[in-house]
């Protein structure tokens, strides 16, 4: 084929003037002075343009106008059938024609667009209406469109054989150029003045035209074409060439690695799994699709399907780490990140000189979300409910990968092979067996008529009607309103792929109605389904189908929509005027047909070999099995979200490189440790090599919440056919206003609860079965239809199957029950230690509490703390988040862990743990059983019970050894026991906690209780340091206004400067109470260093008094007892501020009676008892004060010296090293009984 003449040339930027009447080339450069150039001046004037030194005599240069295709409506059919309003368009036109009149026609678009505005400036002080201002510019856009739409058509489906590069760099070009050239009039101040007054006046417009007009001035605004003063114009504009810039060189640098690594797979066992048209995009050589070999290239679109279906772990790994560090710090040359800086600062630079805080502000000024706090706490909202699941799945994948990958270690690239295995094995699901009940046609079929019957439209066949299509496989089908008995358009289905098919699923708006032309609205589908053969049909995968659902949801979008200008047909992204976060409402809530048990089994077709429907049962865990496997790619999808919008919520770039930002993040979302080359961001595309796409990665999350909210409210009401009409007339014939729309037809904004329960859905506890509970819909009977079942939207839960336990009535309860809080203290004091136990009963008092209040809380340390917690988090009793929080006292970012319990595994716990137990008493019965019961006299052997046979004497009646003839002894076996009355025992002492729990049984915790805000948390815990923070200011400024302050000739101390007396001395502790040691005389506080003489004056006077009374009493004199006083009751007496009981110096036992009281060491109850039992056996026994004044002086090494152990034989006292076998016969029983106390004493020890 002969391609069109200088593409890229005609398409490169131009600096010429386009005019209808002046459209001729120039075939070469001239000078200045008008003579040709010659070739060596010609390449000086490319030197010249490159930036190097300027020639000398160059004075300017012209540039060379594009070739203009000869194509004219008399000469090519495409063009012709189009200016004639032809019902059909001519697909039979060669490409050549299509494309060079597609290109003839977007010039002239372009020349008319600055005809009519200088129309428009000439005429700038006339009255102006939507007809002189908009209308002749939309007239030329319904032809463009229309013609650029067809050869779109025609460059996916039947264009010629090429390489892809050049395939991508026509499409590119072609695109560039037909939006440069209908956006051109909004960059127009003479085009923006005339419409603001238009929309101002609101006179003779219909509700169509005031919704353009708002659509263009939105979309002026968002793109900084209002702004009139140059010094902004040329900010603007040196900001956007900066974006470019640094965007194509990231662009660059991913394509640039996307060729350096690829991996073969030889073996067809390792692709096992595969579904065919995985098969055929992975392989090298596209006729051996099925023996292979199969290549995945480092590009999404292969590179995911091999991780997904490849069985070899080990190339899955080098695959992921290739894909994470590509074009990141591995590659010095095509390294991203300061692109990705750079990329920030100028996106920054733009949003704030367009008058908005962030870039995130900017990119949501007009979107349905409206604004990142709203995009916050929807994300934030959803993390608290799917991370907990999220964290849960994974020990099921990392059990099903020890099992599966012969106990290898669960890695992140495992994560795309193993969620999916495992989503099938639990479900015992065969995807490739689903596929035969899922033929195209049957299939689609089944599709259409399921629409229709929601929502009151028919779907007709017409392919016998029309002239011309691309493929024999191709089909038409007429659409009707029948509630209002209206044509909508046509659908073009084109679903089988070819060899000359590019792209994938896709759906295209080709005209809208036009009744001045006669033309009616057309709408292209295009499928990649894997053609049908001789011998069997096309097959649907299920990601085909969900392909297949989500592209014909978009269809059915365009054509339900009443708006008669394109750009308001629906919300288009990217453009910054449509709320596009929303545009995928309807193609999703299409594609939740597949985790919709009765909606799948409608979809379905008999078997193509068995003639078999799909159950019940198998469409219950075909869905169930789906919606399992989508987890890991929706929490990827939450991840990237978050990280999206943090990086471009921020009002300064500066705050956080990105690399901190990606790791902190990981840190917080995935429970494993981020791989040492994960660079990702480095090549995450969505987010910064697409402009508008910034800021926007929440809108697939977005649209599900959507999607599933209107789901619910099928549910809710009960009626399919009101709702889904009430669907289509609110919200999806009146245009791109989601907002607004949504309202209207929920009476509410959007809520969050549909999608938190499709990821988290509720769960049903049996007390009597340990299985894991599963959540599965019902399917309703068919109905009078022959092949679609009656159509019913609910999801209600049921068992696993019609023979299993019934759910219990579900009770949702908004808080703990007390039930569950004695069940939590009884099963930790039962299972656990008393300090697991006592963290337990903080943490649940607390239900969210940090690490620093906890630890000083219970005064422990912090290693001590979280070696306790180990074992409890192992246990899933205790769950942790580590949060990232501002310092207030330094102000940089530290992390703090805060706990709260898991009600959700407390029953598994309990039942895990009474399993284990009675495994090990019924192990010890067993063990019992075998203990040796006789031994013989002789030679010691013993013998069990069972072996009475064999030292039976049976004609004596005695035992007697085999071995030696010696008699044999019954030994008494003091532990043999009775293992059923052992259970019945433990059954018994465990009732308590067994009725506690059969009376939660069917009780269901509110989403909050599961996972507590624990922002709100935090926000409580910062309030309370301030306020105490607060509070001591506020008495520390009250003590400094009290204290009086020396004048000139003293030296100004206060109570808080100088030496701290209370710490300065520590008491000495004697445990040996009968030996007495001289104490060194207390620090006396000189006169000179205190604030205020009279008061230290009166407060000695009143230690003196208390010093003497204790002397008096105790008769010891003054000076003996100084240092004995405590420190902190000296302290009291001065005024001073008394320490937390945490932070005080431990007090130690005093060898006095006065001090050593249970009062004075601030003990009670049984300890305090304890202690005074202590040092009365510590002071031999003397009741008075001073019983042990009379013991003999001794250095301090004398405490730790050994005491010699005595024992009584006969009165006299004899020490137990002397101890014989002739000292204990001399010994009285009393006397025994006491030296086998102590020895067994000696031996515990």
């Amino acid at each position: 084929m002969q391609r069109a003449s200088s593409v890229r040339q005609l398409l490169s930027p131009r600096v010429w003037r386009r005019s209808a009447s002046t459209l001729r080339p120039q075939t070469s450069l001239l000078r200045a002075d008008g003579k040709k150039m010659t070739s060596v001046e010609q390449r000086r004037s490319i030197l010249f343009k490159m930036g190097n030194e300027t020639p000398p005599r160059v004075v300017g240069y012209y540039v060379l106008f594009p070739v203009i295709p000869d194509e004219t409506v008399e000469n090519n059919p495409f063009l012709y059938n189009v200016a004639k309003n032809e019902d059909w368009p001519k697909l039979t036109a060669t490409p050549q024609q299509m494309y060079e009149g597609t290109v003839r026609q977007l010039m002239e678009f372009g020349a008319t667009t600055m005809e009519h505005l200088e129309y428009l400036e000439k005429t700038e002080g006339e009255v102006r209406t939507f007809e002189s201002v908009v209308e002749p510019l939309l007239h030329e856009e319904y032809e463009v469109n229309y013609i650029f739409q067809t050869l779109l058509l025609k460059m996916l489906t039947d264009w010629p054989d090429c390489s892809r590069k050049l395939f991508d760099a026509d499409l590119h070009h072609i695109k560039i150029m037909c939006a440069r050239d209908h956006m051109e009039k909004l960059s127009s101040p003479v085009f923006q003045k005339a419409i603001a007054e238009l929309y101002e006046r609101k006179e003779g417009l219909t509700d169509w035209q005031l919704r353009l007009l708002e659509w263009f001035l939105l979309e002026i605004k968002a793109s900084g074409w209002d702004k009139q003063d140059d010094k902004t114009r040329k900010l603007i504009g040196s900001w956007n060439r900066f974006i470019d810039e640094y965007r194509s060189k990231y662009i660059r640098n991913v394509m640039a690695t996307n060729d350096q690594n690829t991996f073969t797979i030889t073996e067809p066992s390792a692709l096992k799994d595969a579904p065919p048209h995985v098969l055929q995009q992975l392989a090298v050589e596209p006729e051996k699709w099925s023996t292979g070999p199969w290549r995945a290239k480092m590009t999404p679109h292969s590179l995911f399907p091999f991780l997904q279906y490849c069985g070899d772990r080990q190339l899955r790994s080098g695959a992921w780490e290739k894909w994470t560090s590509k074009a990141s710090f591995d590659h010095d040359f095509y390294n991203n990140s300061i692109n990705i800086e750079e990329l920030r600062h100028n996106n920054e630079g733009l949003a704030k000189t367009l008058g908005y805080g962030s870039v995130a502000e900017h990119r949501l000024a007009n979107k349905m979300a409206a604004s990142p706090d709203t995009v916050r706490n929807f994300l934030s909202a959803l993390t608290r409910r799917v991370r907990p699941v999220f964290i849960d799945r994974t020990e099921a994948w990392a059990a099903f990968a020890e099992r599966e990958l012969i106990g290898a270690e669960l890695r992140p690239a495992d994560l795309f092979y193993v969620c999916r295995k495992e989503a099938e094995q639990h479900y015992e699901v065969n995807p490739l067996e689903l596929m035969r009940h899922f033929p195209f046609w049957p299939t689609f079929d089944n599709l259409t008529q399921l629409v229709a019957h929601i929502f009151n439209l028919s779907f007709k066949d017409v392919t016998a009607t029309i002239p011309e299509r691309m493929h024999p496989d191709v089909r038409v089908y007429a659409v009707a309103d029948l509630s209002t008995g209206e044509h909508l358009g046509r659908v073009y289905v084109d679903p089988f792929d070819r060899e000359n098919k590019r792209g994938g699923w896709n759906a295209m708006l080709a005209r809208t109605e036009s009744k001045e032309r006669g033309l009616d609205k057309l709408v292209y589908l295009i499928g990649a389904a894997a053609a049908p053969t001789a011998t069997q049909p096309s097959m649907l995968h299920h990601a085909q189908l969900s392909q297949l659902l989500s592209t014909f949801g978009r269809a059915v979008q365009l054509l339900l929509s009443r708006s008669p200008y394109r750009d308001i047909a629906i919300p288009w992204s990217p453009f910054y005027a449509s709320d596009w976060d929303a545009a995928d409402l309807f193609p999703t809530f299409l594609q939740m047909f597949l985790y919709k048990p009765t909606l799948l089994q409608s979809l379905s077709a008999p078997h193509v070999s068995t003639g078999e429907r799909l159950t019940d049962e198998h469409a219950n865990n075909a869905s169930l099995a789906l919606c399992r496997a989508t987890l890991w790619e929706s929490y990827r999808t939450l991840f990237w979200a978050d990280f999206d919008l943090t990086i471009y919520e921020m009002e300064n770039r500066k705050d956080k490189f990105w690399l901190d930002l990606y790791r902190e993040l990981h840190k917080d979302y995935f429970p494993w440790k981020q791989g040492r080359n994960d660079y990702q961001p480095c090549s995450f595309t969505p987010i910064f090599a697409l402009q508008p796409h910034m800021a926007m990665h929440y809108r697939k999350l977005w649209s599900e919440m959507l999607a599933l909210d209107v789901h619910e409210t099928f549910d809710a009401e009960n009626d399919e056919r009101a709702t889904g009409e009430r669907l289509k007339t609110t919200l999806l014939n009146s245009g791109d206003v989601a907002k607004e729309l949504y309202r209207r037809f929920q009476g509410r904004d959007p809520s969050v609860g549909a999608i938190c329960d499709f990821y988290d859905p509720p769960s049903f506890y049996n007390m009597d079965d340990s299985a894991e509970p599963r959540r599965q819909p019902t399917c309703i009977p068919e109905s009078k239809y022959c092949v679609v079942n009656q159509v019913g939207l609910k999801m209600a839960a049921a068992s696993t199957s019609a023979t299993g336990p019934a759910a219990p009535d579900v009770k949702i309860v908004s808080e703990i029950p007390d039930d569950l809080r004695r069940a939590l203290l009884m099963t930790v004091k039962t299972f656990y230690s008393p300090e697991q136990a006592i963290i337990v009963y903080y943490v649940m008092l607390a239900v969210c509490v940090s690490e620093e209040k906890l630890r000083a809380k219970i005064c422990m340390d912090q290693k001590q703390l979280r070696q306790l917690t180990v074992h409890l988090k192992q246990d899933k009793l205790l769950k942790e988040r580590q949060i990232t929080v501002k310092s207030s006292m330094t102000g940089k970012n530290q992390t703090a862990i805060y706990y709260f319990v898991n009600y959700r595994a407390i029953t598994n716990v309990f039942k895990f743990k009474v399993e284990h137990m009675r495994q090990r008493i019924e192990s010890r019965a067993r063990d019992v059983v075998h203990v040796s019961a006789y031994k013989c006299i002789g030679c010691g052997a013993a013998y069990d019970t069972i072996e009475v046979d064999r030292i039976m004497d049976y004609s004596t009646g005695e035992l007697k050894c085999w071995r030696c003839q010696s008699s044999v002894e019954i030994q008494n076996v003091s532990s043999t026991t009775n293992s059923q009355g052992t259970i019945a025992h433990f059954n018994v002492q465990l009732r308590p906690l067994f009725e506690m729990l059969q009376v939660l049984e069917g009780v269901q915790l509110a989403p909050h209780l599961y996972e507590p805000d624990i922002n709100k948390f935090i926000a409580m815990d910062k309030e309370a340091a301030e306020v105490a923070a607060a509070e001591e200011l506020t008495k520390q400024q009250q003590e400094k206004e009290r204290r009086p302050r020396v004048e000139l000739g003293g030296k100004a101390f206060g109570q808080d400067t100088g030496l701290k007396y209370r710490n300065a001395d520590t008491i000495t502790v004697d445990m040996n109470a009968g030996e007495t040691h001289e104490v060194a005389a207390g620090k006396a506080v000189p006169i000179w260093l205190q604030a205020n003489p009279e008061e230290h004056a009166a407060a000695a006077a009143a230690v003196d008094d208390l010093e003497e009374a204790a002397a008096k009493a105790e008769g010891k004199s003054i000076n003996d007892i100084g240092s004995s006083l405590a420190l902190h009751e000296l302290a009291a007496f001065e005024n001073a501020v008394a320490e937390p009981d945490v932070k005080r110096p431990r007090v130690e036992i005093a060898t006095n009676g006065a001090s050593s009281s249970a009062d004075s060491l601030n003990v009670s109850g049984e300890l305090a008892d304890e202690v005074e039992r202590q040092l009365l056996a510590a002071g031999g026994g003397a009741g008075d004060g001073a019983g042990g004044g009379a013991a003999d002086a001794s250095d301090d090494d004398d405490e730790f010296e050994d005491v010699e152990d005595m024992v009584a034989v006969q009165g006299v006292m004899v020490p137990l090293d002397e101890v014989n076998e002739d000292v204990v016969s001399r010994m009285t029983d009393e006397e025994k009984v006491k030296y086998n106390e102590m020895m067994s004493a000696h031996h515990d020890y």
